[in-house]
């Protein structure tokens, strides 16, 4: 990328060797990102920094909320996902649970990654780049792509997607392009069959939304309540795509299209009922809070109840994942999570106690973070 960019002179060429491999070898981000490029982090290595307190506490509490998703979301959810995907015979249900469950494990993991990246990173004065944008919120595909891994998206958009011709070559070209792109995204994860089927499936499912039904580029106004259904219809068609992701060999992956069928009853099912209890409320003007409540109240049912068999049971951990759900939520539609905390002294000051008490009583998985595995 460095090289690249100084071709296209849109770096100027550094003589500081120090500061050269010290952008190279930038320890915070440099195994799972975010990817940077040269003109972000290098000139904020090269320039003087001063210590700044404010930035200095959003650091803190990027790595706070990073290492609470981790070991308390992340490390117990993929106890369950490994017992599914090393089942000798995946039922239909196994099959959407562990879509959904490594769904959630992936992004909590992978997300947890980034936020310690980039509290690391602004404790020594530089700013990272946000590499998620609260994905699981998304509307629909289109935005979801714009909201996941969003360094690696923007990097392969620059030094592939454009060279390549991007938009400006005609319908059919642009649809090659981001095939090229999308099954580039599943290589660079790994040479293996599971990875490529993703990019194939990802391909597939883009121009779908984006040629046929016409999605929204950019969908306008901040996510709510309402746009519930639309957020669950999307995460469907993501969890299908990371149980493909995280199959090991192909049978699993052949199991798992065999049994696509429950994916595409089970999601729109929800998306109907979703619509129907949000025209109730509006009808009977039900209080918005009680709603969400009984959502996730339902939704932690649904999620015991389908995890029989399966020994989901271990209900500690529903706690953070709640706080962390919470979280997320309200600062939805803002740049990164956890940039809104309260603004009473010792309500801040309960909130971390609690995220930092969970983080010390969360039970030792060893587990390292998953971009480590590739």
């Amino acid at each position: 990328g460095y090289s690249i960019d100084v071709m296209r002179g849109n770096v100027t060429p550094t003589h500081n060797l120090v500061g050269f491999f010290t952008y190279i070898a930038f320890f915070p981000q440099l195994v799972a990102g975010p990817i940077e490029s040269a003109r972000n982090l290098l000139p904020q290595i090269l320039r003087k920094r001063q210590w700044n307190t404010q930035r200095s506490v959003d650091g803190l509490r990027m790595i706070l909320f990073g290492l609470l998703k981790k070991l308390c979301v992340a490390d117990m959810l993929a106890i369950y996902v490994d017992r599914i995907f090393f089942a000798v015979d995946l039922s239909p249900l196994h099959v959407l649970t562990g879509g959904i469950l490594f769904s959630i494990q992936l992004y909590c993991d992978f997300s947890a990654y980034s936020e310690i990246a980039r509290g690391c990173a602004s404790l020594l004065g530089i700013r990272l780049m946000v590499n998620f944008r609260f994905p699981l919120f998304s509307r629909n595909i289109l935005e979801f792509w714009r909201r996941w891994h969003i360094s690696l998206m923007l990097w392969f958009r620059d030094y592939v997607y454009i060279p390549l011709g991007g938009n400006r070559k005609g319908k059919w070209r642009t649809i090659i392009n981001y095939t090229v792109v999308f099954l580039l995204s599943g290589l660079w994860h790994g040479a293996a069959w599971n990875f490529v089927f993703w990019g194939a499936y990802w391909t597939i499912c883009y121009i779908i939304g984006n040629n046929l039904l016409r999605l929204q580029r950019r969908p306008e106004g901040s996510i709510s309540l309402t746009h519930l259904p639309n957020i669950v219809l999307t995460f469907g068609v993501v969890a299908f795509g990371f149980y493909i992701f995280r199959c090991d060999n192909v049978p699993l992956i052949i199991t798992g299209l065999k049994n696509m069928w429950i994916y595409l009853l089970f999601f729109p099912f929800l998306y109907l009922t979703l619509k129907g209890l949000i025209l109730v409320m509006r009808g009977v003007k039900l209080n918005i809070t009680i709603l969400a409540m009984t959502i996730v109240v339902l939704s932690v049912v649904m999620i015991l109840a389908v995890g029989k068999g399966i020994y989901l049971l271990k209900f500690w951990w529903l706690l953070p994942a709640l706080m962390a759900l919470a979280i997320e939520w309200s600062d939805r539609n803002s740049e990164y999570p956890f940039s809104i905390v309260p603004r009473r002294r010792y309500s801040r000051y309960l909130l971390y106690w609690m995220m930092g008490t969970f983080i010390v009583l969360s039970e030792p998985t060893q587990m390292s973070f998953i971009y480590f595995q590739f």
